[in-house]
């Protein structure tokens, strides 16, 4: 048989039967439909999850806290870092020093005019906030002693002690916001953050001193990485270990971290690299 009266044979069965026919040209458009559908639906929400994800920040960053008492208490030390440097599949890691039992005072401007009461200072080793995600939207990274970078919103927690109270504070928080949160425009600042040096004081107890600093760049805000992202001060790991050396002149306490960050290679490493 030719293959002309095979297909001939097969035109006249379909069309003896036309309403069997029609069905299974609907079953079959409906089911291809539907496995269409159900796969945009699929790709949609994979997306959609890649997006959330990706806002709530980097999910390759694991943070390492200090124990609390017991005789077994592991210290998070530079050997305890050294270690932690040493693992497969880690990108960077950096300790975190804070200043949080310190009273602090940021200042600028000629006479100390301006100046802001709620200062976040931490130091990082400067030389893996690149590895570690931390972006710069304008300016440069820290690369000498006494360098600093800024939070994105640093800049507005400063008074004017020449303005009455009320109104001796620019408002950053009545303007406009996009889609994502982001204000459109900001104010202008009572000085530009990246040409006027600062003063950071510290104070505890009668303890009093105080250290030039200079802003280098602006960070991008990211909270997962930390508040001093918004409106903290950055500086190196070495001037932080500095400082607190000096104010602690006189004892000989080993210098431990609250705080390790660790970054992995991959996200898919986190799990084994976090045990």
């Amino acid at each position: 048989m030719k293959k002309e009266d095979i297909l001939h044979m097969c035109l006249q069965n379909l069309l003896r039967r036309k309403s069997r026919t029609i069905l299974t040209l609907l079953g079959v458009v409906i089911g291809c439909c539907s496995i269409v559908i159900m796969v945009s639906i699929g790709i949609g929400m994979r997306e959609s999850q890649e997006k959330m994800l990706a806002q709530m920040g980097d999910l390759t960053i694991i943070t390492v806290y200090s124990q609390s008492g017991g005789e077994d208490t592991v210290k998070l030390n530079d050997a305890a870092v050294s270690t932690f440097r040493a693992i497969p599949d880690v990108a960077a890691v950096t300790p975190k020093l804070t200043l949080d039992d310190y009273q602090l005072t940021l200042y600028a401007g000629a006479g100390n005019r301006y100046s802001s009461m709620w200062s976040y200072v931490v130091g990082l080793e400067a030389e893996e906030l690149e590895k570690m995600g931390y972006t710069i939207e304008s300016g440069s990274g820290i690369t000498k002693s006494g360098e600093v970078l800024l939070g994105k919103y640093t800049v507005y927690n400063f008074m004017d002690t020449m303005r009455p109270d009320g109104s001796n504070m620019v408002d950053r928080w009545n303007v406009e916001y996009d889609e994502n949160g982001n204000p459109v425009e900001l104010p202008e600042p009572y000085f530009d953050a990246l040409s006027t040096p600062l003063t950071l004081e510290i104070q505890k107890d009668e303890q009093k001193v105080s250290f030039s600093l200079m802003p280098t760049g602006i960070l991008k805000e990211d909270y997962v990485k930390g508040y001093e992202t918004s409106e903290g001060v950055i500086m190196s790991l070495s001037d932080m270990r500095s400082l607190i050396a000096q104010l602690q002149k006189g004892t000989k306490k080993e210098l431990t971290y609250d705080t390790v960050i660790v970054k992995t290679k991959e996200i898919t490493k986190v799990a084994e690299v976090e045990k």
